[in-house]
């Protein structure tokens, strides 16, 4: 499907590198609700075969309910809408605009709708067998007016990811900076305007960061940007950001590697802070990040750091955060 013409919400389900449940820069796709909804929210939480998730991915995972299609108008030939709900819910009704439009089952994970379309709230809502309500989800049409701000959030180090609290002040570790743009009431915008596509600069405003590189989960774009500039790729666009100085280790630890890193602190690499004040505090000041898009206010995020090693990747997805 050509660009602009495509009305999937690919937004994030959670972060995945696979290509199959995200894209290249770690933006969820829609699949990745349909397999939730056909086979983890079947799965009960007192099942012993059920994967051990962090608390924060535990809350309300028995449901889902995802409208795949963003609400916007079809092409200029056509009047109806095709709208798909995932759903473990064995029905679905649909409402538009505070009205019902349908009801539907849904084998296999999935309720389809045709109706025609109304600027305005779509919701998915979902039934059990006896028709009572479990929950719902809502698509609203995007302003027409295109992108209105730009919001930061972090995919890693995230509790909502599964990936930690905090950075590491080890010189390695990457955060995942999300940028999406949103029109007015906050809503994404649609993938289908022009401002969808714009250009976002990243910086590192303060702090023990640098920016790594960029992306946007564009299938066509480049694996690896370093430019500090990238174009949104239906309204979301990616930075990295990397701790830049050790703190974390003792300072013995500190004072052999910046015996052993004698380039430490050039090209890119980590400045090892092998003493002085602050050198191995436990709560280190956070990384600013900093983004712009022309015509748009400035947005700017905080990335927490921390010196406790138990907070890398590797540390948090063998620890306690995954015990059932």
């Amino acid at each position: 499907m050509a660009p602009g013409q495509d009305y999937t919400d690919g937004r994030s389900a959670g972060t995945d590198a696979t290509g199959l449940l995200g894209d290249r820069a770690g933006f969820g796709k829609p699949i990745a609700w349909w397999l939730r909804a056909h086979w983890l929210s079947n799965v009960s939480l007192q099942d012993a075969g059920r994967p051990c998730l962090w608390p924060e991915a535990a809350a309300g995972d028995q449901l889902t309910v995802r409208l795949v299609e963003s609400w916007v108008a079809p092409p200029l030939s056509q009047s109806n809408r095709s709208v798909h709900v995932y759903t473990n819910a064995p029905r679905v009704r649909l409402w538009l605009n505070g009205a019902p439009v349908g009801e539907a089952a849904a084998p296999g994970g999935i309720a389809t709708f045709t109706l025609p379309f109304a600027p305005g709230n779509l919701t998915a809502e979902a039934l059990d067998a006896k028709g009572a309500s479990l929950g719902s989800h809502t698509a609203l049409t995007p302003d027409a007016r295109g992108a209105a701000r730009l919001a930061l959030t972090l995919d890693a180090p995230s509790p909502s990811t599964g990936t930690g609290s905090a950075l590491v002040a080890d010189g390695q570790d990457v955060a995942m900076v999300r940028a999406e743009l949103l029109d007015a009431q906050g809503s994404p915008i649609s993938p289908q305007h022009a401002s969808a596509a714009a250009n976002v600069t990243f910086s590192v405003v303060s702090g023990g960061g640098r920016l790594l590189g960029t992306h946007n989960g564009s299938p066509d774009a480049f694996p690896d940007v370093l430019n500090a500039t990238v174009a949104a790729h239906y309204g979301l666009a990616r930075a990295y950001v990397q701790s830049t100085e050790v703190r974390a280790f003792s300072a013995a630890v500190r004072r052999t590697l910046a015996a052993i890193h004698v380039e430490a602190g050039r090209g890119g690499t980590a400045a090892i802070l092998d003493g002085g004040e602050g050198a191995g505090m436990a709560t280190p000041p956070p990384i600013v990040v900093q983004a712009e898009v022309a015509g748009l206010p400035t947005a700017r995020l905080n990335i927490p750091l921390t010196t406790d090693l138990a907070a890398l990747p590797l540390a948090v997805a063998s620890g306690s955060a995954f015990a059932a």
